[in-house]
């Protein structure tokens, strides 16, 4: 859940809420690129430390279960919505550098892109053989050796009927 920036500035300090201020949205675009890797880094840092805080606090509570609470004070106060606030200024951060290095990508492919139809549309066309003289009409049918046998249809039911009537003399 996102904190508002009021309620951020309640739990930091001066400086901190400064170090924070520029990762909101309007302020983030105009960031330039060393800035941002440089409040990334620094932010990492802050977020480190202050969950390493509210670590502390967390087993410092659980050892005294029974005894009375000794409220922290000071920083160690809300070190746990302290860490929410630098870990949602790091994910905008993030988010930012993320952001610009995919813009930075999709130009770089389209500049590629662009140079490479460039080449294509410069290249003189492919230099390939004619193709010669073609056959035209296709080739000439050739005869056949062959012996033609004609046999009249008549003459072929003749001689499988005497091989069935011979067969059915025999089986009988």
């Amino acid at each position: 859940m996102s904190i508002s920036i009021a309620s951020e500035k309640s739990l930091l300090s001066h400086d901190e809420f400064e170090a924070i201020k520029p990762t909101h949205h309007p302020a983030i675009a105009s960031l330039s690129l060393d800035v941002l890797q440089a409040a990334q880094r620094d932010l990492r840092q802050r977020r480190d430390k202050t969950r390493t805080v509210a670590r502390q606090n967390r087993r410092r509570a659980q050892s005294r279960r029974g005894a009375r609470e000794v409220v922290p004070a000071g920083e160690e106060a809300h070190a746990g919505k302290r860490k929410q606030v630098f870990a949602q200024a790091l994910k905008r951060v993030n988010h930012e550098l993320q952001r610009r290095h995919e813009v930075a990508a999709r130009e770089a492919l389209m500049d590629s892109a662009r140079r490479a139809l460039e080449l294509r549309r410069g290249k003189a066309p492919a230099s390939r053989p004619a193709a010669g003289p073609s056959a035209g009409e296709g080739m000439t049918p050739k005869p056949s050796r062959r012996r033609t046998v004609e046999v009249a249809g008549r003459e072929v039911g003749r001689v499988s009927k005497a091989t069935k009537v011979a067969q059915a003399k025999r089986d009988s």
